[in-house]
This record gives structure tokens, C-alpha cells and sequence, in this order.
């Protein structure tokens, strides 16, 4: 396995990613709905081959993810809507877990 070195601003995604997993699996929104977004979104991030791949996908306009989760949960697609944010990074650190165990910085 290949160790990614992290920026610091990397480091600080990661974390971020961390959290809102650990909130929304502490919590699910809207009961299993919530869970199946976090599914729907990991499901695209099976794309990325390694953290490095992941982490530069995290760059990318987060519209469709939005708009896969906003559909699911029947909320509206704002890109300001905190609930949006924290269930894409909980799919992002999902993806981050299983291209390794390792937290490297």
C-alpha cells in the first residue's frame, strides 16, 4: 500500500470527513433515509482507485452528490445546507476506510 502524504489542508478534510461520520452514524437524519444517502454517495466514490484519487474528487463540484441526496431525503438541494455537507463527508470517510486502515498525515 502506498502512504499519501497530506497536506495540511488534506489533513483538515480528512478530519472534517471523520466527524461527520461520526455524527451521522451516532444519529442518522431522517432514520435509515439518511443512511441510504450516505450508501448512494460511497457507492460513486468506489470510483477512486486510493486516498490520493479521493482526496482530489473531494475538489470536485459537489451538485450531483447534492442532488442524489437532496432527491433521497426529500430536503431541499441548497449547497448551504449543512445536513448535505456532513452526509457527503461521511461517504467520503467511508471510501477513506476502505482504501486502508492507516490515518496517515
Amino acid at each position: 500500500m502506498t502512504l499519501v502524504k497530506l497536506s495540511p489542508y488534506d489533513q483538515v478534510t480528512v478530519w472534517m470527513w471523520e466527524k461527520a461520520h461520526r455524527i451521522v452514524t451516532a444519529r442518522p437524519p431522517h432514520g435509515f433515509l439518511g443512511e441510504a444517502a450516505v450508501h448512494v454517495v460511497l457507492a460513486g466514490l468506489r470510483a477512486c482507485p486510493d486516498r490520493r484519487a479521493l482526496v482530489q474528487w473531494y475538489e470536485r463540484d459537489p451538485a450531483n452528490d447534492f442532488s442524489l441526496i437532496s432527491s433521497l431525503l426529500g430536503i431541499p438541494n441548497d449547497d448551504t445546507n449543512e445536513l448535505l455537507w456532513r452526509i457527503r463527508n461521511a461517504a467520503f470517510h467511508r471510501r477513506w476506510a476502505e482504501l486502508g486502515e492507516d490515518r496517515q498525515g
